[in-house]
């Protein structure tokens, strides 16, 4: 039985379906919500220009990051407060999503992990799937993986 879902957002549309879709599963199942956003360093820088790169930013990328996953979350908690689902959310600093989103679910008690199939900073080479939740199928998980397609 479905206890705890684990959700890990990127803020992207894609995983906004994979929200719905857990907070839908939930509210069925009586289970709880815990909303995750791993900000990611890495992954922002891979995704900035040139010019950005060069100025001395990581404390500035680190901050807007978090603030970035701290309105993520929140929007999460909207959507959960909406179906009358049990929630709680964090943002965690972390330059490997997928070993975050791991041990959360291990952490947590996650009995399902909720993606979506592509983030924000998905490639043409992630045409099927995005690397996040492609490594996460692949992975040593506590429970089993929902990946959520786009609508």
């Amino acid at each position: 039985m479905i206890k705890k879902i684990l959700v890990a957002s990127d803020g992207s549309d894609v995983a906004k379906n994979a929200a719905e879709f857990a907070m839908d599963l939930a509210s069925q199942t009586k289970s709880d919500i815990y909303g995750m956003y791993v900000a990611d360093a890495i992954e922002y820088l891979a995704g900035m220009n040139l010019a950005e790169m060069y100025l001395p930013m990581h404390e500035k990328i680190i901050k807007k990051l978090e603030e970035e996953g701290r309105s993520i979350v929140k929007d999460l908690e909207e959507i959960a407060a909406k179906r009358g689902v049990n929630f709680t959310g964090k943002v965690i600093k972390g330059e490997k999503p997928v070993k975050e989103i791991i041990d959360a679910a291990r952490k947590q008690g996650a009995d399902l992990i909720v993606v979506g199939s592509h983030g924000k900073h998905a490639s043409i080479i992630d045409v099927a799937m995005g690397e996040v939740p492609l490594k996460l199928l692949s992975a040593d998980l506590p429970c089993p993986v929902t990946v959520v397609k786009p609508k």
